[in-house]
């Protein structure tokens, strides 16, 4: 909420997952205080991570975030790529939390959504980083050996 606050207060565009972000948090905590009810908290995750999905639908949402070095080194396409794939994760979260909210109880629940939550979104990453970095050293020693030839 500050750091959103401090983007708006200098007049910096706010990136629409920093929007998706704020809307989420103040929508679905005020709903939780309104309702008292543990199995909307439960269900939560999955409202919040289906509206994430939607957001990350948008082709190149992860243009605000990728350094201009990586841009120049790895084809749009491959942004893209990782994109929809961090919106797929997010559906597979959304319904794998259902199906634990019907299945198991409040302590399996939550011990499952933490190793989930956290493990899924760092091999994401991971893999994500891996293919970035391997693909731009690709490029660059391509061009470094293409400027040495024609040198």
């Amino acid at each position: 909420m500050t750091e959103i606050s401090w983007e708006y207060a200098r007049h910096r565009k706010l990136s629409i997952m920093q929007i998706a972000s704020l809307f989420l948090v103040v929508t679905l905590g005020g709903a939780s205080l309104i309702t008292h009810d543990p199995r909307f908290v439960m269900i939560k995750p999955s409202i919040g991570y289906a509206a994430i999905g939607i957001v990350m639908l948008k082709r190149g949402w992860q243009a605000a975030y990728i350094p201009a070095i990586a841009l120049d080194l790895v084809p749009e396409r491959r942004f893209v790529f990782w994109g929809y794939a961090w919106s797929a994760l997010m559906f597979v979260s959304a319904v794998g939390n259902l199906a634990l909210v019907a299945l198991v109880d409040l302590k399996t629940w939550a011990l499952v959504l933490l190793v989930w939550g956290l493990g899924s979104k760092l091999v994401l990453f991971a893999a994500e980083y891996a293919s970035i970095r391997l693909e731009a050293g690709r490029t660059h020693r391509r061009r470094a050996a293409e400027a040495a030839a024609s040198a």
